[in-house]
């Protein structure tokens, strides 16, 4: 006669190690994950150089701290041109392009420039959808584009 089947669950041991892909819930965040800030910014001749940061989600927190650190350069030091560098980056939420967008039509009100540098196919792509691209002059590198910025 064969062996009788039940649908009893068999006891977990809790001690005992849990395979890698049941890590728990205290794993660290992976990097692209982590809060923090999301570019480093520079004033040079009221020129704000932003260095986005391709290592972290750029998302909503980080939008409005974003958008505070741009509208601080903007209206309280003067900036009137502004120098975007995309190096590395991937990826920007829909909060973070309106941060852009809205700093850049600041500067332009004001008469100023804004450029773009380290863009790779897949953010020009982004800036071309969104309408930023018409707001910005595109530029190989930070070098090239501080020349035009700053000459």
């Amino acid at each position: 006669m064969p062996a009788s089947v039940t649908n009893r669950p068999e006891a977990i041991d809790e001690a005992a190690p849990r395979p890698e892909f049941l890590a728990p819930a205290s794993a660290p965040t992976p990097p692209a994950l982590r809060p923090g800030p999301c570019f480093r910014t520079r004033l040079v001749e009221r020129t704000i150089i932003v260095r986005l940061d391709p290592e972290l989600h750029l998302g909503d927190g980080a939008a409005e701290e974003a958008r505070k650190e741009m509208m601080s350069l903007l209206r309280d030091q003067g900036a009137v041109r502004i120098l975007l560098n995309f190096g590395g980056v991937r990826y920007l939420s829909s909060e973070m392009l309106g941060v852009l967008s809205h700093s850049c039509r600041e500067v332009l009100d004001r008469g100023g420039h804004v450029l773009a540098c380290g863009l790779d196919p897949l953010m020009r792509d982004v800036l071309h959808l969104t309408g930023l691209v018409q707001s910005l002059e595109i530029c190989s590198d930070e070098a090239e584009a501080l020349g035009l910025l700053l000459h």
